[in-house]
C-alpha cells in the first residue's frame, strides 16, 4: 500500500495486477487499485474532477482527467473516508501512475490533492 497526505486528505492505494484479464501475448497487462481517500479537515469537500498521469515501460505517457471518479462526485465529511476501485491497462508488464483530484466546497472554495505515484508491476516480474 502507497499512502499520502496532501492538502489535508490522506490518499492510500492499494494496487493488484488482474493475470485472468491479462493477455501478455497481446501486450494488455490489466491492474486493479483501490483507492481511499480520508477527509481530514473540518469541512465537507466534493470530489470534482480528477487528473492522471499514467507511465508504462516503453517511456509513454497517458493522460487521463474529467469529472469525479468511477461515475461519481462524492461528497466526504469530516473524518469520513470514501474508497472505490478502478483499473488501467498498459501495453507493458511495468508502469505507474499518479495524479491529483480537485476539491470543492458550497462556497467556491477549491484545492488539489496529490494521488502518491504507484507502481504497476506485474505479478511475474516480482518472483
Amino acid at each position: 500500500m502507497v499512502s499520502h497526505i496532501s492538502n489535508g486528505f490522506k490518499i492510500s492505494v492499494v494496487v493488484f495486477y488482474n493475470e485472468k484479464m491479462s493477455e501478455p501475448e497481446k501486450n494488455i497487462f490489466l491492474f486493479e487499485y483501490k483507492i481511499s481517500i480520508q477527509n481530514l479537515t473540518d469541512k465537507t469537500l466534493q470530489l470534482k474532477r480528477r487528473k492522471w498521469f499514467i507511465f508504462d515501460s516503453k517511456n509513454e505517457t497517458k493522460i487521463v482527467e474529467g469529472e469525479g471518479v468511477v461515475g461519481l462526485m462524492p461528497p466526504i465529511d469530516p473524518q469520513s473516508t470514501f474508497s472505490y476501485s478502478s483499473a488501467c491497462a498498459l501495453t507493458t508488464d511495468i508502469g505507474e501512475m499518479k495524479g491529483f483530484y480537485t476539491f470543492r466546497d458550497l462556497s467556491g472554495y477549491q484545492v488539489d490533492v496529490e494521488i502518491p505515484t504507484f507502481q504497476l508491476i506485474s505479478s511475474y516480474r516480482l518472483n
